[in-house]
Order: structure tokens, then C-alpha cells, then sequence
């Protein structure tokens, strides 16, 4: 499913701006 990978990707990008 390319939703689940999707919404991974975007939580991590989130994630990472969020800690920088």
C-alpha cells in the first residue's frame, strides 16, 4: 500500500523539521 509508506514519509519529513 502506497498510502502507508506515504504518511511514514510525511510523519519522518515532520519529524525532522519539527527537531531542527
Amino acid at each position: 500500500m502506497w498510502v502507508i509508506s506515504f504518511m511514514t514519509c510525511l510523519c519522518q519529513y515532520s519529524y525532522t523539521v519539527r527537531t531542527k
